[in-house]
């Protein structure tokens, strides 16, 4: 990524609280869309994307929670005062920019990373 350049994602949040349903009550299937879409390849909560997106030498600006348009998701997340903010995010919007002062780690997702 070339110098001041920004990246913008979009990372739907696995640890949504259908996600952590379908996965305890052994109903985790593949989907021809949404969060469990049979093509991706990796999945993500807050913390593990915010790690992707460092560990590529990025910075990151800025993080916006999407709480879709499911009134119990919002009820529960004013409710509990963002405790259960993490179960209630539909998805993470990340703005990032690399500077020439940010070295490059591709840390535990890049392709230089050393097996444990």
């Amino acid at each position: 990524m070339p110098t001041g350049a920004n990246l913008i994602a979009s990372i739907p949040n696995v640890q949504i609280y259908r996600g952590v349903l379908w996965v305890v009550t052994g109903s985790w299937n593949y989907r021809d869309s949404a969060l469990f879409d049979r093509t991706h390849l990796r999945y993500f909560s807050k913390r593990s994307a915010l790690q992707l997106v460092q560990c590529s030498g990025l910075v990151v600006d800025r993080v916006e929670r999407a709480l879709g348009h499911h009134k119990i998701a919002r009820l529960a997340d004013r409710l509990s005062l963002g405790l259960l903010s993490p179960f209630t995010a539909l998805q993470y919007q990340i703005r990032a920019t690399r500077s020439s002062a940010t070295p490059h780690d591709p840390g535990m997702f890049g392709s230089n990373a050393t097996p444990r």
